[in-house]
């Protein structure tokens, strides 16, 4: 798959040439949107740990690791939305 077609080379409206390419560039979206969630729930599961852990080390590489998880979260977002900014261009 072209990388172009999630960072707006599919006009808003598609023709029959590039229809395809629009679906795929709108099933890449979600799947990176889906991504998102899933390492929400995963720093959501890591603050759960840090807050039943008792070793104070043990707490902050969890806590760390959760900040390294909403990091990405935050850049991978950033990075949708601009796409998506983009895509609706005329």
């Amino acid at each position: 798959m072209n990388t172009g077609l999630l960072w707006g080379d599919v006009a808003a409206e598609p023709s029959k040439g590039t229809e395809s390419n629009y679906v795929e560039a709108r099933m890449l979206r979600s799947r990176l949107v889906n991504l998102t969630l899933d390492w929400e729930l995963t720093a959501l599961a890591l603050d759960a740990r840090r807050y039943r852990a008792v070793a104070a080390g043990e707490r902050e590489s969890l806590r760390d690791s959760a900040t390294a998880y909403r990091k990405c979260i935050s850049e991978l977002t950033q990075l949708i939305s601009a796409g998506s900014l983009i895509a609706q261009k005329p």
